[in-house]
């Protein structure tokens, strides 16, 4: 299992979904894996992020934060699955919401397909297993 987790993990384009009160943002992001350490950087509707975090495959647990020039900082946990990330999102103010993140498509580069009727908001827990802040 942690073979097939530390290839989720490529350093390259991801696309994710954040969700708040039944309402969905996409994203785009650029990581890098390495070490322990997760960096990059993104975009989203709130506008360009960039990211610095850490991961541990034996816990299969991610942590990051996505700090924006002008907006709040959101701090991510993530858990790992075996083809995605899935997790939780929380601001200093108290906001909080879910988050989806897959890696693109290594074929062709393309960002993974979001089905908003199956994939909805409503579908996903309110928290990850094992989530205890």
């Amino acid at each position: 299992m942690v073979m097939q987790l530390r290839n989720l993990l490529n350093s390259g384009q991801w696309f994710g979904t954040f969700a708040k009160d039944k309402v969905r943002q996409t994203a785009e992001l650029h990581l890098r894996f390495l070490d322990g350490r997760m960096e990059g950087w993104g975009r989203d509707e709130w506008g360009e992020f960039l990211v610095d975090g850490t991961y541990d495959l034996a816990t299969e647990e991610l942590r990051w934060t996505q700090l924006y020039p002008e907006q709040p900082r959101v701090f991510c946990r993530g858990f790992l699955e075996p083809t995605f990330v899935w997790g939780v999102w929380t601001t200093a103010d108290g906001k909080k919401g879910t988050l989806k993140l897959l890696p693109a498509n290594s074929q062709t580069g393309n960002a993974p397909r979001f089905d908003r009727d199956s994939d909805s908001r409503d579908d996903w827990p309110l928290e990850p297993p094992g989530y205890d802040n």
